[in-house]
Parts: C-alpha cells; structure tokens; sequence
C-alpha cells in the first residue's frame, strides 16, 4: 500500500462531506490504478483526439451507499462550425423560400445548404406509383418506336 499526501485548502466543516470527500479519494486512487492499463491504451491511442478522465461520487442516501465511479473515454470526430446571423436562418433561403445555393471556397464543387425553407401552406407532391415491371415492354402498340 502506498500513501498519497493531499493537500486541500481547507477541510469541509461539515462532518458528513468530510467523510464523503475522503472516501472518494480513496476509491478514486484505487481506482486510478485499477483503470492504468485503459487510461494508458486511451492516451497513447489518441494522438489527435481528445480523452476525457471522469470521476463521479453517486450518493443513496436511502441506501447509506456511496458509489465512486472513473471512466475514460476518447472522442474521434470532425466538427464544423459556422456562423448564425439569425435565428430563422432567412440567410439560407431565396425569397421565394427555396433553398439559396452557396458556393464553397477552394475546389469543392457547389452545393445546397440547410433546409427547405417554410411553406406558406401544406405541400402537396405529385406522383405516380407505377407497377414493378419484370418483362422488357417490346409491344409498341398503337405508339411510335422511342
């Protein structure tokens, strides 16, 4: 076993938070040393994302339980962030409520942002449902050859 001085600025005058900050320093060296093998997998697996190192302390008082909890997790993503002028992002939109094409910077080619813009009324789509067809149509009755 293995001592770690700890040094706070002051202790909790109350009696019960004392004993539950020094219990959870406690489980949270144990802890730390059961989770070494996957706090050093996360960190030398993650050159470029971030780690994040959790503690938590849930309390039943119900119970008389204190539970101490560390999770380690690594965040891989992308992330784009832009600029809202307002709300309503009318910005985005022609004024007939289409959607406003933007032409990206660089060599990407152009394309539609956001979404459509707000109906003065319901939208109706017009469509057609036509039958699965396994069989090659080669009758040309009655119509000129395509």
């Amino acid at each position: 076993m293995t001592t770690i001085e700890v040094i706070v600025p002051a202790l909790p005058e109350n009696r019960k938070i004392h004993a539950i900050m020094a219990q959870s320093l406690e489980s949270l060296a144990s802890l730390f040393h059961d989770c070494e093998d996957d706090i050093n997998l996360a960190l030398t697996e993650s050159e470029e994302g971030k780690i994040t190192i959790s503690h938590s302390i849930c309390i039943d008082m119900g119970k008389d339980k204190q539970t101490n909890k560390l999770s380690v997790s690594i965040k891989r993503g992308d992330e784009i962030t832009c600029n809202m002028t307002h709300p309503d992002q009318k910005e985005m939109f022609n004024r007939d409520g289409s959607v406003r094409e933007v032409t990206p910077k660089g060599d990407a080619a152009a394309s539609l942002v956001g979404l459509p813009g707000p109906a003065p009324e319901p939208l109706c789509i017009e469509a057609e449902i036509l039958p699965d067809s396994t069989e090659e149509n080669t009758d040309t009755e009655g119509g000129e050859e395509e």
